[in-house]
C-alpha cells in the first residue's frame, strides 16, 4: 500500500532481564523507528506488485482481496487460529451483538443434532451462535448444504479452517468472505498448547505429567501451524519450508487483515474501522475492555503461577530457543505479520 517502515530487530529491549509478566518483555518485539511513503518515482517499478501468481491449489478464490472497497466487505470471515482467536470471537458476538457461525456448538449449544434440518440462532447469555460446527469437514459440509452464507443469519463467520470453509460454504456464491485474523507470537502460542494439553482431564495420566520439554520434543506438539494452514498443507506433520513460507506471506499481504494479540487494543480499533462496525453498531467499550484485560490476566497467571516456577523461558533462554527452532517459519511469518499490522493501520486512518 505504499507504506514503508524502518525498524530496529536487534534493540536491547529484546533481551530485558527483567520478567514482569508483561508479555512484551519477553518477546522479540521489533521496535518501528521511522515511518515514510514509497516515493513516487520508484512506483513505476512496483505497480503489477499484485499481478504475481499465487499457486491455483493455495488459497481460495472465493477470498477478496484486503484492499477492496468498504462497500464490498459484506461477509466477515474470522480466521480462528487455535489459543489466539477465541478471545475476539467472544468479543464480536457479546460486546458487538454479532451472531456468529462457528465452532462452539459443541461447548456451548444445547444441540444434539450432528447434522442439523434448518439454521437458527441461540442465544447464550450475551452471546449469539448460528447452530452449526465449523471446526472440521462434516460440519462445514452440513453448513454449506443448508446455504449458510446465502442464508444470511450468520454477521461473521468464523472457523480455524481457512480453505476447506471457504470452499464449501462460499461454492457458487457470487461475493467473497474478507479474511481477518488476531495472530498470536509463536512462543507464547506454544506455551498456551502446552497448558492446555496438560490441563485436558481426557489426556492420559502420564502424559498431564509432561514437561514443557517434552511436549516440545513430542509428536504431541504442532510446529509452524499459521505456515501450514495459509500455505493449505493441512496435515501440520507435513513438513513446510521457505517456499511454504513465502506463500504465506503473499497470502497474508494480498488478503488478511492481520491483529496481533500482543497489541489487542489497536486491533480491535482496526477491524471496526476497516468493517465499519463503528458507524452502523453501538460498540461497547467498557465490554471489550474487560475482555481483554480478563484475558491478559489469565495470560499472566498461567506465566506467572506456573510456567515462569517451573521454566526459564526468558529471551534467549534454552527452551526459548527450542520453541523458536521448532517454529522457525511461524516466527519469520509473525513479524511480517506484525508490520503488516502496522501498515494497515496506517492505511486505515
Amino acid at each position: 500500500d505504499g507504506t514503508l517502515f524502518l525498524y530496529d530487530d536487534h534493540a536491547d529491549f529484546h533481551k530485558h532481564e527483567d520478567y514482569d509478566y508483561d508479555l512484551h518483555h519477553i518477546l522479540d518485539e521489533p521496535i518501528i523507528i521511522a515511518v515514510g511513503t514509497f516515493p513516487e518515482h520508484l512506483k513505476s517499478k512496483v505497480k503489477n506488485i499484485d499481478e504475481r501468481p499465487v499457486k491455483d491449489d493455495t488459497v481460495s478464490d472465493n477470498i477478496g482481496s484486503v484492499m477492496s472497497s468498504s462497500s464490498q466487505r459484506e461477509i466477515p470471515f474470522f480466521w480462528k487460529v487455535p489459543n489466539s482467536g477465541d478471545v475476539m470471537e467472544a468479543i464480536m458476538t457479546e460486546c458487538f451483538g454479532f451472531a456468529i457461525a462457528s465452532d462452539v456448538i459443541g461447548d456451548k449449544l444445547p444441540i444434539t443434532q450432528s447434522k442439523p434440518d434448518e439454521l437458527f440462532i441461540y442465544n447464550v447469555d450475551d452471546a449469539k451462535y448460528v447452530n452449526v460446527d465449523l471446526s472440521e469437514r462434516a460440519g462445514i459440509e452440513a453448513a454449506a448444504e443448508l446455504g449458510l452464507v446465502q442464508s444470511g443469519v450468520a454477521d461473521i463467520i468464523s472457523s480455524k479452517q481457512l480453505n476447506l470453509a471457504n470452499d464449501l460454504l462460499f461454492d457458487g456464491f457470487n461475493d467473497k468472505s474478507y479474511l481477518f485474523t488476531m495472530l498470536r507470537h509463536p512462543v507464547d502460542q506454544t506455551i498456551m498448547s502446552y497448558y492446555k494439553f496438560i490441563n485436558n482431564p481426557d489426556r492420559e495420566s502420564d502424559l498431564l505429567q509432561m514437561t514443557l520439554q517434552e511436549y516440545i520434543e513430542s509428536p504431541y506438539m504442532d510446529s509452524n501451524i499459521l505456515t501450514h494452514f495459509l500455505s493449505n498443507v493441512s496435515n501440520l506433520k507435513d513438513p513446510v519450508d521457505r517456499e511454504h513460507l513465502n506463500l504465506a506471506k503473499e497470502i497474508l499481504r494480498r488478503k488478511g487483515l492481520v491483529g496481533v494479540y500482543e497489541v489487542f487494543d489497536e486491533s480491535v480499533e482496526l477491524f471496526t474501522a476497516y468493517f465499519g462496525w463503528n458507524e452502523t453498531i453501538a460498540l461497547n467499550d467498557e465490554c471489550v475492555s474487560n475482555h481483554i484485560t480478563d484475558s491478559l490476566k489469565r495470560t499472566r497467571t498461567i506465566h506467572k503461577k506456573f510456567i515462569h516456577q517451573n521454566y526459564n523461558i526468558k529471551y534467549g533462554s534454552e527452551i526459548y530457543n527450542a520453541i523458536v527452532l521448532k517454529n522457525e517459519y511461524d516466527m519469520d511469518l509473525y513479524w511480517y505479520a506484525y508490520d503488516l499490522h502496522k501498515a494497515r493501520q496506517l492505511w486505515i486512518e
